[in-house]
């Protein structure tokens, strides 16, 4: 049979609220996580075994445009956009 998932990518990643103030979730588990600024340095990263709607805190980044890329459980990734207020 053809199929066209990629077991690489992570799918149905949803990151909430999106912009964001102090805080975002996210609608999955996941185990690594890191935040890079526009220039493409890592400015915050989170590791350990994170449960579907664990809150990740960045009231510490300035406001901006931020890249966020996932990993989840079974070891796919995903990246999207974060706009911190």
């Amino acid at each position: 049979a053809l199929s066209l998932d990629n077991p690489d990518i992570v799918e149905g990643l949803k990151l909430y609220p999106n912009p964001a103030n102090k805080s975002f979730k996210l609608n999955m588990e996941i185990e690594h996580l890191n935040i890079y600024d526009i220039t493409g340095k890592e400015v915050k990263n989170f590791s350990g075994a994170f449960g579907a709607g664990s809150s990740f805190d960045i009231s510490d980044l300035a406001d901006g445009l931020y890249i966020v890329k996932i990993e989840n459980t079974r070891g796919a990734f995903q990246s999207t956009k974060l706009i911190k207020q």
